[in-house]
């Protein structure tokens, strides 16, 4: 379940990437921390070991960082950068349990962000 969380953080920035650090790393900053709660409330839940916990933990200290690398060069001037903050913002409203169920975890704001992502696609 961990991974799960781990990969809507990598998700959510990953929809930022084509899309500044002002507003946008806020708010995947926000998300991030929200997930990294989740997350730890998940390993409580969990029947781990300490050595899966030990070895979990710095994965969990870690993913913001790797977010904030990814959108580092967005700027606040492109098409997609409201709509991704918006996404963002929309994911930071859901419960941990909501973020683990595929279903409940896609918002509006992020279904009409991927959209515009598959709109601006280049076509083949």
């Amino acid at each position: 379940m961990l991974t799960f969380f781990i990969r809507l953080v990598v998700i959510g920035l990953a929809l930022a990437m084509p899309v500044h650090a002002d507003e946008l790393a806020v708010a995947a900053t926000d998300l991030c921390e929200k997930v990294k709660s989740c997350a730890i409330e998940e390993m409580g839940s969990q029947q781990l070991t300490a050595e899966q916990r030990d070895m979990m933990q710095p994965m969990i200290e870690t993913m913001c960082e790797s977010v904030h690398e990814k959108i580092a060069q967005v700027t606040p001037s492109h098409p997609n950068y409201k709509p991704a903050i918006a996404c963002m913002r929309s994911m930071q409203r859901l419960t941990c349990r909501m973020m683990q169920d595929p279903q409940q975890m896609t918002t509006p704001e992020c279904q009409d962000y991927e959209d515009l992502l598959r709109e601006s696609e280049p076509q083949s």
